[in-house]
């Protein structure tokens, strides 16, 4: 609750009193963004890096803008590192566990808590594997649901 980003924040008139952001859903929220960032980082890197700079300057001359330029070519051409950084961030993170307990408490349960509270707390093996069919069926309709949106994870012929 003490520190510098609270003294920033109050001279700049941004927040008022102490900080209590641990045990918050807040906290939560950037545990997760802060793990789970180069996962989707990266791939997106990836995509961008491998569409040619001639398809913009193309859209440019064509009279496109750059939201134009963005939206017709750039995201089409780089559909499948989008689904790739997708998939690699919301498989593993509908099973997550460890930054939930330690960032939001009793606050940041998440469906991996629920999960191992269910085997671990609760004894209660048929509802945790229920719980645990169900993810996965989600992941199977995700999966599906990616591939048939972004016309599978083969890169696009240049």
């Amino acid at each position: 609750p003490n520190g510098p980003v609270r003294d920033g924040l109050n001279f700049l008139q941004l927040h008022h009193g102490l900080l209590n952001v641990l045990d918050t859903p807040t906290a939560v929220f950037i545990g997760i963004v802060y793990g789970y960032l180069p996962l989707m980082a990266m791939p997106l890197f990836v995509a961008f890096d491998r569409i040619p700079q001639d398809y913009t300057e193309a859209s440019a001359d064509l009279g496109s803008g750059r939201l134009g330029t963005f939206l017709r070519v750039t995201l089409p051409l780089a559909r499948p590192g989008v689904a790739a950084g997708c998939l690699l961030t919301f498989v593993p993170m509908t099973g997550e566990y460890v930054i939930p307990a330690l960032l939001g408490g009793d606050k940041g349960v998440l469906m991996g808590g629920l999960i191992a509270d269910q085997y671990l707390t609760a004894q209660n093996f048929a509802l945790g594997s229920a719980m645990a069919v169900l993810i996965l069926a989600v992941l199977g309709v995700f999966v599906f649901m990616l591939t048939r949106t972004t016309g599978g994870f083969q890169p696009v012929a240049q």
